[in-house]
């Protein structure tokens, strides 16, 4: 059975929510037309078009998300929160090459449960929303092509970088990766929506599919 939001949160962290649900704690209910779940996937859709939250006013933004005066309040207050907190420090961050994906990803290494998650870019391979689509066992991590997809979409990406951790510190892909990989691969060229590298972080090191190779995490890959 699926736990809620707040559930969740307490029980496996925040880190571990998607962003529809960690706006679903915040908002805490939804409407008469609306539960809160369905509430926040909608806004969260439309996170990536700057238009719909770049310099609004309170009745823009009531108006133009058609939510109620509580939910338009903390919405505003969320977003003025976050420019403030981070603002300043927010520069759009660029994957040119499998290095700077798992640079980004240096954080998974901790993890100890395997984590898949994934870089939804724009058509300038810069980074639109970054999403956990699954959280695994100490050894396992299963992905289904439609959750990974259903999120691109959402967010209107251009293409899609994924990447999970091995606990147990060894980042060569097991047998059940390259499958995976394969699969998702496959998926990716239907769609036409091109997944651009599979990354598997490991204790020190990274494997990275477009690469094919192991490459230490190590200096400025790990630094911030």
């Amino acid at each position: 059975m699926n736990k809620f939001p707040r559930e969740k949160l307490i029980e496996k962290g925040s880190e571990n929510l998607t962003n529809s649900e960690l706006l679903s704690v915040i908002l805490g209910i939804g409407s008469k037309k609306e539960n809160v779940f369905n509430l926040s996937a909608r806004l969260i859709q439309n996170y990536g078009n700057p238009s719909y939250y770049g310099k609004r006013t309170f009745e823009q933004i009531k108006n133009l998300w058609n939510v109620s005066t509580t939910h338009a309040c903390k919405i505003l207050a969320l977003m003025e929160l976050g420019k403030r907190l981070f603002g300043q420090n927010s520069k759009k961050i660029m994957f040119r090459n499998p290095k700077t994906a798992a640079k980004y990803f240096a954080d998974m290494r901790t993890c100890p449960k395997e984590q898949f998650r994934a870089l939804f870019l724009s058509t300038q391979n810069t980074l639109l929303a970054d999403e956990i689509v699954s959280i695994g066992t100490l050894d396992r991590s299963i992905v289904h092509p439609r959750d990974l997809f259903r999120l691109a979409y959402i967010h209107n990406a251009a293409s899609i970088i994924i990447a999970h951790n091995h606990p147990s510190g060894n980042p060569f892909p097991s047998e059940e990766d390259i499958y995976l990989t394969k699969l998702l691969k496959d998926s990716s060229e239907i769609l036409k929506l091109p997944i651009l590298d599979h990354i598997i972080i490991g204790e020190n090191s990274y494997f990275s599919f477009e690469e094919g190779d192991c490459k230490k995490l190590a200096g400025s890959i790990v630094q911030s």
